[in-house]
């Protein structure tokens, strides 16, 4: 949703990606300065062991009251309706990561969708970063298709230099995607609705620009 190399879905909340967290790195408070008003923050994941650190965390700096959403046990109309009314979503770092996004197809990804719509923070950490791009690299090393809010990119957690990655260098060497974007620890991204893009944290941000044409 802008006329700069990197494209993203349009909405009216932000979308936040980010590597893993580092204690030097104020990531997780510029994420809490982006959120609407009202709401909680529902923090996402298959069992409450995903998401204890980064609530305790986020509940230290001041964040809306939490609750965990878990989007395996939960049925779907709540999974949908407690995402909807959140003024954030967090997506932790879990792994396996292509599990984590089998479980999110569905009444999850409605909620966050709306959520988002509504003018809700989407934020997304480490593995969890990787969905939002056109593909994300599962454990297997193989790459699988990604939500692909930011079109086109593939998304690279804890990254910054694509020597870190053969695999990232052959998926933008084919065409497979336009561009990779790689985010280091403690650096994250802000996608806002007025075509902003701010480097947040540490900002190691890295875009390397792949072989396929730019529209």
């Amino acid at each position: 949703m802008t006329d700069s190399i990197l494209n993203w879905r349009g909405g009216a909340g932000w979308l936040i990606l980010a590597g893993s967290p580092e204690i030097q790195s104020d990531t997780r408070s510029e994420v809490l300065a982006r959120l609407k008003a009202g709401g909680g923050v529902a923090y996402l994941g298959t069992r409450v062991e995903d998401i204890e650190s980064i609530m305790d965390d986020m509940d230290d700096l001041g964040a809306p009251t939490g609750y965990f959403v878990n989007i395996l046990a939960e049925d779907d109309d709540s999974i949908e309706a407690r995402l909807k009314e959140a003024s954030c979503i967090v997506l932790p770092n879990i792994t396996p990561i292509e599990d984590f996004h089998s479980a999110l197809m569905g009444a999850a990804l409605r909620g966050i969708t709306a959520c988002y719509d509504g003018g809700g923070a989407i934020y997304a950490e480490g593995t969890s970063a990787m969905l939002f791009g056109a593909m994300f690299l599962a454990s297997s090393g193989k790459s699988h298709a990604g939500f692909n809010w930011v079109q086109g990119v593939f998304i690279l957690a804890d990254v910054t230099s694509m020597s870190e990655s053969p695999l990232a260098r052959q998926i933008l060497a084919n065409g497979e995607a336009r561009l990779a974007l790689g985010i280091g620890r403690g650096s994250g991204i802000a996608f806002g609705d007025m075509g902003q893009i701010t480097p947040l944290g540490a900002r190691q941000v890295t875009l390397v620009l792949g072989s396929a044409p730019h529209p």
